[in-house]
């Protein structure tokens, strides 16, 4: 699914890109969550066609929902199929959103943790672009203390953030920390299902001064970033 809205007199239509066979006017579709039955298609230049082959953009009307861009598009056997697969892709959604916590709320339970324990240790992933400022900054961070406080570099390395320091966060309860050093786009979708929080930095002190805010159990201003 490309694009998905709700419009006026067709109700939810979505932009799908068919990859391999044939869709056809009266197909049962699913995407994700979201199930229906194609009532119309139109072509790139609005007009009604009969059915779409592979690599053919069309606009799919007969949603019974708004369909989620970036979902998969699958055409079932039947309605009641479709429906049961949708109520399947549901049930996953759900048991991940209780399991699941977001970054926030991880980033939550830790400076709650770091704020009430007598013996508390920050763990950092620690990424930069230069061997030389690695050093600085480990040098720098390791001055950084408050009573029964310390911080433990879990890694520390020079490139940027890959999902195998993502995993090494999640493993060990971890925050990556990457100075002029970013995490390429598999490892910014592992960070978002695994809840970890990648906070990137360009000036050093900045850095510095949020892993002594963190340490001593504050929590610095959020800052979102949307990757164009």
């Amino acid at each position: 699914v490309i694009e998905a809205q709700l419009e006026v007199g067709r109700g939810p239509v979505a932009t799908i890109i068919v990859q391999r066979g044939t869709l056809k006017k009266g197909d049962a579709i699913v995407a994700g969550p979201v199930s229906g039955r194609v009532r119309a298609l139109f072509d790139d230049d609005g007009e009604a066609i009969a059915e779409a082959g592979p690599s053919t953009p069309v606009v799919v009307m007969g949603w019974d929902e708004i369909p989620t861009a970036g979902d998969m598009f699958e055409v079932a056997k039947n309605e009641r199929t479709a429906r049961k697969m949708a109520q399947n892709k549901v049930g996953e959604i759900r048991a991940l959103e209780l399991t699941i916590p977001t970054a926030t709320d991880r980033l939550g339970h830790l400076i709650e943790r770091l704020r009430t324990q007598e013996h508390s240790e920050l763990r950092l992933v620690i990424k930069t672009d230069t061997h030389g400022s690695l050093e600085a900054i480990r040098e720098s961070v390791g001055k950084i203390s408050r009573d029964d406080g310390f911080v433990t570099f879990v890694h520390a390395g020079v490139g940027g953030v890959t999902t195998n320091d993502v995993s090494l966060a999640e493993a060990s309860g971890a925050i990556i920390y990457g100075f002029n050093s970013r995490p390429d786009a598999s490892a910014r979708a592992t960070a978002k299902i695994a809840a970890i929080d990648i906070r990137t930095f360009s000036i050093i002190y900045e850095l510095l001064d949020d892993v002594e805010s963190l340490l001593v159990g504050e929590l610095s201003p959020e800052e979102i970033e949307n990757f164009l």
